[in-house]
């Protein structure tokens, strides 16, 4: 995957706090807010010949918003905590994005419970979340008003991330046959994120005849590549019946969740589309 750039400048800045696990789908994310013109920083930044904790401390110091990335692997991070602790202590501006529930310690909850969050899990593709982060005014302040002078770093892109953005622009346009030619595209080319949307297109005849054998197929691959999205949705699906456990070789903990708490994303969902249709 490729690696985005980081910011060097004076201006104020974003400092990012993730768990290397989650790369994959935090990475995708970094880009994005670059290609909009956001000044980011993240531990890729780091010198050669640096010391660890005083450089990370540093720019944590510094920076003026920190986005903390939230999931059972930043949880189980002492690097993640520690980040967490000193953006309190110093008390930054702080904005969490949930990648996925996550079950906090008394303590840990009583700190975090206060602090405005975002929840990637509970969007259902990747172009919804991006649209709620981007219109939150805490980003604001972080915009380039040169975004040309960023755009020439981030010419270099690997294959799969190129056919992932590109399937989204066609999304923007309602093209959505290209679309999905892009994201299947990058999901053969080991994509997570694209895996996932290959999925929801199958489901939703979106660009490509329905078919939920396929559906099933592809959100299964990007399940196993660990993205939260794609874990919730095998979730859903073996609630409805769409997965056997005997078709598939699936842990026992897949079948393991809160049937309430996705009812209430099933009645919100549905109150939604309504109002969507009569805005209509």
């Amino acid at each position: 995957m490729f690696t985005p750039p980081v910011y060097d400048g004076k201006e104020p800045y974003i400092f990012v706090s993730y768990a290397h696990k989650d790369t994959q789908t935090v990475f995708p994310i970094i880009r994005f807010l670059q290609n909009k013109g956001y000044r980011v920083w993240y531990d890729a930044g780091i010198e050669v010949g640096a010391e660890w904790p005083e450089y990370i401390a540093d720019h944590l110091y510094d920076s003026s918003l920190v986005l903390i990335f939230i999931s059972n692997n930043s949880n189980n991070s002492h690097n993640c905590r520690r980040e967490i602790n000193l953006s309190i202590e110093l008390k930054k501006d702080n904005l969490l994005i949930y990648l996925e529930s996550v079950e906090f310690s008394r303590g840990q909850h009583m700190q975090l419970c206060g602090i405005e969050a975002l929840h990637y899990n509970q969007h259902d593709c990747f172009e919804s979340f991006w649209k709620e982060l981007c219109s939150n005014p805490k980003l604001f302040p972080y915009l380039e008003k040169n975004v040309n002078s960023i755009q020439k770093t981030l010419d270099a892109v690997d294959m799969d991330e190129l056919c992932f953005y590109k399937a989204i622009e066609c999304s923007q346009i309602g093209d959505y046959n290209r679309m999905f030619k892009f994201y299947k595209k990058a999901g053969n080319l080991g994509h997570i994120i694209s895996q996932y949307e290959v999925g929801r297109c199958y489901e939703l005849g979106m660009g490509i005849e329905h078919n939920m054998t396929e559906a099933v197929s592809w959100y299964l691959r990007a399940k196993d590549n660990d993205y939260p999205l794609a874990k919730k949705k095998v979730k859903e699906l073996a609630l409805l019946g769409f997965i056997d456990p005997m078709d598939y070789d699936l842990d026992d903990e897949v079948f393991k969740f809160d049937t309430s708490s996705f009812i209430i994303d099933v009645i919100n969902s549905s109150i939604m589309n309504s109002i969507k249709e009569e805005k209509k």
